[in-house]
């Protein structure tokens, strides 16, 4: 897919980035001799991920400015010289975060703005000197931020907040203004042309669907389990109960909502914007285990009860119960490596398994447990004290702990917009193709597998009149 169009100053050449699977690469169009005689060539990769980063030309198409992602790790800031093809860095980003993001070049190109995500919802905006290479912070977000944008006159910054408010960051003084109160949604603004745009809407909505996991592996007969014009996604079930529970945005901030055979209801009522991830019932189903701001928590569904599990821990990602439902196991991050923990539930003690975890499975009808490993990027069986690692060991690494599951002896995977299935004594793979539409999740209960999906929607830009 291309992506990120950025012409240079002269409009003769025309920039954008080229990625898929595994491969980002920065292109050049030459639109000099007319449009039916375009010449297009590679500059220079911007690491092995698919980016939709912006990208920006200095004065006198001297430099093309961009992130790239440095061995798969994070994101930093680079630049290559259009006459040369000298590259540099210009950010070094913290270990433990994402990365740097989302340029924007200040109309005299003498700065850099950018975001710099620490987690799913918490970024930063940084102002770098080009020059001079100093680096400020200007503004904590702990909202999902895409884009900021300069005016003309070299000291606003502007950006759309968590109620879609357009806000004026004023270097100087390093003080906010609000300049438009939106009634709907909106995703960033920009400037060009002496004039400021807006993008107007979502770049998606998400759904959850339903499908039976037969022999035949064919994934057919698509149910429609949760859909809105909202992002309804990450199911958790309960079969014995007949429910589900997932997350949805439809009464504005991300809540829990659980739905069974008579309706839908929120279970949560969080007041601040956050992100809800990897929720699983107890095997009571009395309790949800679940993530929020890549913090654990336990929801007593019954009183709607709320506990911070580990609240001194930096982030946690994957957690799951034990198959007795004794004690809960989650990956944590501590001084930026990811370690396997275990909460014994009934005396509150948290013990260090092992290090180098970055998900966790459990098969309870096998009674096995399995691990997502990053030094090795394969997936290891646990030892019975879960302390670990033993010789049995799959060639499979993902870092979205919602894109594999074993269930039954068998490991199932998406792949490369397949469903594949590969029965772990045998090593034979079954693939079939997943659902029409962006699947990014999906959760296996008995003969039945809920796929999270995307949908993609229509945007619209839109001039401001007056400000």
């Amino acid at each position: 897919a291309n992506q990120s169009p950025t012409w240079s100053r002269s409009g003769d050449k025309l920039f954008f980035i080229r990625g898929d699977v595994g491969f980002c690469q920065i292109m050049e169009a030459d639109v000099s001799a007319g449009f039916d005689a375009v010449t297009v060539k590679k500059l220079t990769y911007c690491g092995d991920q698919q980016s939709l980063s912006p990208m920006a030309v200095g004065n006198n198409d001297e430099w093309l400015y961009f992130s790239s992602l440095i061995k798969g790790a994070r994101f930093v800031l680079m630049r290559i010289n259009l006459l040369n093809g000298i590259e540099e860095t210009l950010s070094i980003p913290p270990r433990n975060s994402f990365g740097d993001y989302s340029l924007a070049l200040s109309p005299d190109g003498k700065q850099l703005a950018f975001l710099r995500a620490a987690g799913n919802n918490k970024s930063t905006l940084m102002l770098l000197g080009i020059n001079s290479r100093e680096l400020k912070s200007l503004r904590q977000f702990d909202h999902m931020i895409t884009r900021v944008s300069w005016d003309v006159s070299n000291q606003h910054i502007n950006f759309i907040d968590e109620s879609s408010n357009l806000i004026q960051l004023e270097l100087r003084s390093n003080t906010s203004k609000l300049l438009i109160a939106f009634q709907n949604k909106m995703l960033y603004p920009y400037y060009g042309a002496g004039k400021t745009f807006v993008v107007d809407g979502g770049f998606y909505a998400k759904e959850i669907i339903s499908t039976e996991l037969n022999e035949q592996f064919d994934l057919k007969h698509e149910r429609i389990e949760v859909s809105s014009s909202y992002d309804d996604s990450l199911p958790a079930i309960n079969s014995v109960n007949q429910m589900m529970v997932f997350s949805s945005n439809r009464s504005g901030i991300a809540q829990i909502w659980l739905k069974d055979k008579k309706r839908e209801r929120k279970l949560t009522d969080f007041a601040e914007f956050g992100v809800i991830d990897d929720i699983h019932f107890s095997p009571d189903g009395l309790s949800l285990l679940f993530i929020r701001n890549q913090k654990l928590h336990l929801l007593e569904i019954a009183t709607r009860h709320i506990t911070n599990l580990l609240p001194t821990h930096e982030s946690v990602r994957s957690p799951i119960w034990s198959c007795n439902g004794k004690r809960i196991l989650v990956p944590s991050q501590q001084n930026g490596t990811w370690n396997l923990y275990a909460l014994e539930l009934t005396e509150n003690i948290t013990s260090k398994l092992l290090t180098d975890v970055l998900s966790i499975k459990s098969d309870c009808g096998q009674n096995d447990y399995y691990v997502m490993r990053t030094a090795e990027h394969n997936i290891s069986k646990l030892s019975d004290d879960l302390r670990s690692v033993t010789q049995e060991k799959m060639e499979y690494f993902t870092a979205y702990g919602n894109q594999w599951d074993i269930v039954g002896g068998r490991l199932y995977k998406i792949l490369d917009g397949n469903f594949q299935r590969i029965e772990i004594s045998s090593g034979l793979s079954t693939i079939t193709p997943l659902p029409k539409g962006k699947i990014f999740s999906f959760r296996i209960d008995h003969d039945m597998v809920f796929f999270s999906r995307k949908l993609f929607q229509e945007n619209d830009i839109k001039q401001l009149i007056s400000l």
